[in-house]
């Protein structure tokens, strides 16, 4: 049986631990087989392709209740509640952590002072392009928010305003239009740095529109449909860990690859979401908190270390015994009980974070329904 449009998928947080972890992987041990191999990238493209299909899935249904309306007062309304939603998710703790590196800019040197309004305006993806290179202090991951910010800006303007028998081939449109930028981009300026502008990004996001237009649209069909979003998943993934260990080339890129394998996915958890990988590994309740938890695992993973390191410093300084566990300036040098005690500050940070101050933001979500 394919799931209500709109209920709660939980392994769709399963989903999103396994991409927020393979960010971290990248981060943390960038000289290991995650860094090399750019797991880093995989988890972003995988976040991408997952709001392309929940937010198409939320607009296509808001569609629907104003199909047959006249006016568009009934669509801005929507737009207005969708916007006012992701900020009231996204913002806060978002704007909190620029605060943070604005006050301790001191401590913990990183251009978001002297930047502040490129992250401010959720543009620094466009000023990492402009100066050719990912900033200092540990804000490379933040290009990823500012795509995701300009893609909910303009996307709901699509899917509620486009004519019902051009939506899908618009949605269709969007995911060609990504994959071009991906390639024709990098002829004028940027090389791989063109991959981090909206349009290189757009194939993913779209991919997730088209199955949540097929998951709504074609419900009755919707079982029969999944082979054709299983197949080519299984094809990208051979293809990709192929490419991976040097048997084939990239001839298509990663983010398309991953674009095409995480739907079939979703699509496989829709369709069966009682199997042993979708409910006993996707949905087995550790990794499903740790995907609710994922967007501040996502935004303070880069800087927990530098703060654990920091603090180790001082401690070293101090009479404490530091016999098992030392200060060291290189972060990848730090042995893995550091990175051990780091994961679990960053648990317990985000967990503290997500129930004392997001969620109850996240309340007010209820005057924008």
């Amino acid at each position: 049986m394919v799931a209500t449009p709109l209920g709660y998928i939980r392994q769709f947080d399963g989903i999103r631990a396994v991409a927020v972890v393979l960010v971290i992987l990248s981060h943390w041990f960038p000289n290991g087989i995650a860094g090399k191999f750019g797991f880093g990238s995989f988890g972003v493209d995988i976040f991408f392709v997952l709001s392309g299909f929940l937010i198409t899935r939320i607009l296509i249904v808001e569609r629907l209740k104003y199909e047959f309306e006249p006016s568009s007062n009934f669509r801005l309304k929507a737009i207005r509640n969708f916007i006012a939603r992701r900020s009231l998710r996204i913002f806060p703790i978002y704007y909190l952590l620029l605060f943070m590196l604005v006050i301790f800019n001191k401590q913990f040197p990183n251009p978001v002072a002297q930047d502040w309004k490129w992250y401010f305006f959720y543009l620094q993806n466009i000023l990492f392009y402009i100066h050719q290179e990912l900033p200092g202090g540990k804000l490379s991951h933040l290009w990823s928010l500012a795509v995701e910010e300009q893609f909910y800006l303009f996307w709901p303007w699509l899917i509620l305003f486009v004519p019902s028998k051009w939506l899908l081939k618009s949605i269709v449109i969007s995911f060609f239009i990504g994959i071009a930028s991906l390639y024709c981009l990098p002829l004028f300026k940027g090389g791989t740095m063109a991959g981090l502008l909206t349009p290189s990004c757009m194939h993913a996001f779209a991919s997730g529109g088209i199955l949540a237009y097929f998951q709504i649209n074609k419900r009755s069909d919707f079982y029969h449909l999944n082979n054709y979003f299983l197949f080519p998943a299984l094809f990208s993934f051979c293809y990709l860990i192929l490419g991976l260990i040097g048997v084939l080339t990239f001839v298509i890129d990663s983010r398309t690859l991953i674009s095409v394998i995480i739907v079939g996915l979703l699509s496989n958890i829709l369709i069966n979401p009682s199997s042993f990988f979708s409910s006993k590994i996707l949905g087995n309740p550790p990794l499903v908190f740790l995907g609710k938890i994922s967007y501040g695992i996502y935004l303070f993973h880069n800087f927990i270390p530098i703060w654990i390191n920091a603090l180790l410093h001082k401690l070293e300084k101090s009479d404490v015994n530091l016999t098992f566990l030392k200060y060291n300036k290189i972060l990848v040098d730090q042995s893995i009980l550091f990175y051990v005690i780091s994961f679990s500050f960053l648990i317990f940070f985000t967990t503290s974070s997500f129930y004392i101050f997001e969620h109850p933001i996240n309340k007010f979500k209820r005057y924008f329904n």
